[in-house]
């Protein structure tokens, strides 16, 4: 039971960044959400309207509030029932369901708790609905984080800590069974609403004490919980991934339920995907959100290792999205042992210099960063006491700049005296290459041999210098 407690109490997605796909084929409803927002500040007059996509944010739309704070939206924008989001910022912002059941949604919000995720809505069934599976999701966490304060004051030298953190178990087992029959109730109560069609049975927890048939099979809730934590969750639903729980659950899975060993790994990505499979579009999500984590978290070859799973699954059975078949193709393509992709980008001269022009020499580093990067800033003092060092045994740096203003580039590479290749596009984010490489945050690096083969990634410091000892045969000292 204490390994469910993360996913209670801590509902935090990292960031990685989805790609939003739309993938079903419901028709649009024109729908009309309108409302007042209470003491505005100076400044504050600008309300948007937000997608999910799992725990990914986008923006549908945005209005002006006029002098008494009223605002109007209407737009065809219910392709999907699900969780959307009203506020001033991506970081301050209320819940709210939208559904094509429901055309006329009135609001009511105070600025000062809407960031709080404070949102009134009127004669909303699907709203009332969510309403009070969010209260009895808080009195949930409440009493199970009161629970844990309590045994957390239990002495270790208690000689009866075990009974009495056992019966701590025991009480917390029963907590989260009324808390299952509460959400049966609540669904039986507002039938036919996204909250308790699909909201529901992602908030539900499995038992292994409230099912007997598998108790003789296991004798402890984590073993339970890695095969059966997602039983109550239709997969063949896509209107799951419209609201931020299933990502959570996907997260709290891999961390809580899952044997941190390559193979453990394996053996959960291939319960995601084969479970996912039931919905196109649910196994397209869940791909790329595999990809992003293993990208983001490592370990590197469980990215492979997704892709290598998705290349056995597809087919007829299981179609790709276009942007997710893109990326995958992407990522192969950058696979040690590949060539890499050409750049063909200016200096501050305005030539262009391409990647290719660098094929003969021994070793390169293509280096991604930016003179706004805070970690860029350490990085090129080490990377330009390692380049000095192996310059003349055949070693260099193309660095590729995820700049926009000219004149800052150029600060930083007279500030670092960075004296190898230096090249932008001046496009930052929107740079191509960012695709092409896979870039989700700077410094990004890529070593390649003679015949600008990938080598490694992501090697920066000491790891790239002893890579580049091996390489270059080089027996000096390490500083």
């Amino acid at each position: 039971m204490k390994n469910c407690i993360r996913r209670i109490l801590c509902l935090a997605f990292c960031v990685f960044l989805l790609q939003c796909i739309n993938l079903t084929t419901n028709a649009q409803t024109t729908t009309t959400v309108s409302g007042n927002v209470a003491n505005l500040q100076s400044g504050d007059n600008i309300i948007y309207l937000f997608s999910y996509y799992g725990s990914d944010l986008n923006e549908v739309g945005s209005v002006k509030l006029d002098e008494n704070g009223n605002f109007t939206f209407q737009v065809n924008l219910i392709q999907n029932d699900g969780i959307y989001a009203l506020g001033f910022d991506p970081e301050n912002i209320a819940p709210i369901v939208l559904s094509n059941k429901e055309t006329d949604i009135k609001v009511n919000a105070d600025f000062l708790t809407l960031q709080n995720g404070d949102l009134e809505v009127m004669n909303s069934r699907e709203n009332e609905a969510y309403r009070v599976l969010r209260n009895e999701y808080e009195r949930l966490a409440v009493s199970m984080n009161d629970s844990l304060s309590l045994e957390s004051q239990i002495s270790i030298v208690d000689p009866f800590y075990k009974r009495k953190t056992n019966e701590m178990e025991k009480k917390r087992n029963l907590i989260v069974k009324e808390y299952n029959k509460n959400l049966i109730y609540i669904k039986e109560s507002f039938p036919g609403n996204y909250a308790t069609d699909v909201l529901v049975n992602l908030y539900i927890i499995p038992q292994l004490t409230a099912r007997t048939e598998f108790m003789e099979a296991y004798d402890n809730e984590p073993a339970f919980l890695h095969d059966h934590f997602f039983d109550y969750v239709d997969f063949s639903d896509t209107r799951i991934f419209y609201a931020p729980i299933l990502s959570e659950m996907y997260i709290d899975y891999l961390d809580e339920y899952t044997h941190h060993s390559p193979d453990g790994l394996k053996d959960s990505v291939d319960i995601l995907l084969s479970k996912s499979k039931a919905s196109n579009a649910v196994h397209d999500y869940t791909i790329q959100f595999l990809i992003d984590v293993f990208t983001d978290n490592g370990p590197e070859e469980l990215v492979d290792y997704v892709i290598d799973s998705v290349d056995k699954l597809a087919g007829c059975d299981a179609p790709l999205s276009e942007a997710t078949a893109v990326r995958i193709e992407n990522i192969k393509r950058l696979r040690v042992g590949n060539i890499a992709p050409e750049i063909a980008s200016m200096s501050p001269d305005g030539d262009t210099i391409t990647l290719s022009s660098l094929k003969g020499k021994k070793t390169k580093l293509i280096y991604f960063w930016a003179s706004w990067c805070s970690f860029c800033e350490e990085e090129n003092t080490d990377l330009v006491r390692i380049y000095k060092k192996y310059k003349s045994k055949g070693f260099e740096v193309y660095a590729v700049a995820l700049d926009e203003d000219k004149e800052e580039w150029l600060s930083s590479i007279n500030k670092y005296k960075l004296a190898w290749i230096n090249v932008s596009d001046l496009q930052g984010w929107d740079s191509k290459y960012v695709n092409t490489y896979n870039v989700s945050a700077t410094p990004t690096t890529y070593l390649l041999d003679k015949e600008n083969r990938i080598v490694a990634k992501d090697l920066i410091g000491y790891e790239l210098e002893r890579e580049l000892e091996s390489i270059l045969n080089y027996t000096g000292p390490v500083n």
